[in-house]
This record gives C-alpha cells, sequence and structure tokens, in this order.
C-alpha cells in the first residue's frame, strides 16, 4: 500500500527521479528492458538472421567440402585399385615372360649340348677314321718295304708262285 502512495505522489509531481534505490530499482530496470527490447529488438533479430545466415553458408561450403574431398577420395581410391590391378597384371606377366624365358633358354642350351655332343662325336669318328688310315697307309708302306726288301734279296720260284696264291686267296 505504502508502494501506490508513493506512486500517486509520483505522478502527482510529475515524471521524476526517486532517489530511493530501493523502491525504483526493479521499476528502472524493467523500464530499461522494456525499452531496449522495442528499440533493439529489431537490430538484434538483424544481427541474429546474419549470423544465422553466415553459419548457415559456412556449414553449406564446408559440407560441399566434404562432398568435392569425398568425391576425390573415391576417385582415389578407384586409382589406387586400378593402379593395384595393373601392378598385379604387370607382376603376373613378368612372371609368365620369366618362365617363357627360362625355357627358352633351357630348350636352346639343350639343342646347342645336343648339337655340341654330335660334332663332338663327328669329330671322333673322323679322328678315328683319320687314324685308321695313317695306321692302313703304315701298315701298306711297311708291308711294301718288307716286300721291297724280299724282292730285293730275291724270290725263288716256289716263293713266288706261294706269294700269287696268297693273293689270289686274299681276292
Amino acid at each position: 500500500m505504502a508502494d501506490l502512495v508513493i506512486l500517486a505522489t509520483a505522478e502527482a509531481r510529475g515524471f521524476g527521479i526517486n532517489p530511493n534505490l530501493w523502491e525504483t530499482n526493479l521499476f528502472n530496470i524493467v523500464i530499461f528492458v522494456g525499452v531496449l527490447i522495442y528499440l533493439g529488438r529489431d537490430i538484434v533479430a538483424n544481427i541474429l538472421t546474419e549470423r544465422r545466415r553466415s553459419i548457415e553458408s559456412q556449414i553449406a561450403e564446408a559440407e560441399q567440402r566434404q562432398a568435392a574431398a569425398m568425391a576425390q577420395l573415391a576417385q582415389a581410391q578407384e586409382q589406387l585399385a586400378a593402379a593395384q590391378a595393373t601392378c598385379a597384371e604387370i607382376k603376373k606377366k613378368a612372371e609368365a615372360d620369366a618362365q617363357a624365358a627360362r625355357a627358352a633358354i633351357l630348350a636352346t642350351t639343350e639343342a646347342e649340348l645336343q648339337r655340341l655332343q654330335a660334332q663332338t662325336e663327328q669329330e671322333i669318328a673322323a679322328e678315328q677314321a683319320k687314324v685308321q688310315f695313317q695306321l692302313q697307309q703304315e701298315l701298306v708302306e711297311r708291308a711294301l718295304a718288307e716286300v721291297r726288301a724280299y724282292l730285293d734279296r730275291g724270290l725263288s720260284e716256289q716263293q713266288h708262285q706261294q706269294l700269287i696264291d696268297r693273293s689270289i686267296a686274299k681276292l
């Protein structure tokens, strides 16, 4: 009730400042907050709207960057998979080429070995034939030398006949 009396007194005097802080503090705060809300509502709304738009655009940009990064990641993963597949194909082809080269080298080596063996056998056979021919030549020369020596000593009629008989028997 005392408050009403004070308010009524204040209304009678007009608007003024009440120096009693305990009585007027709440009233002044309510008025100040009301004025702030009334005058600052548009400013604060604009600031909050701009802030909201800024945050939304930043979120949209972040989502776009994330989508781009995910696309790049997917592309890089595809390239990695393709590179790994190519690597596996190259390795498989290299192994197959190495096996083919190994087989070709073995076949060539085997053929060369057989050729060398055949050549060696031919050379041995040729040397044997040559040695046999030389031995025959030497035997013929010795036989002729003995025959000459014998002829130089002279043949009797009987020895001459035996020689002819032996020669005919050999033919």
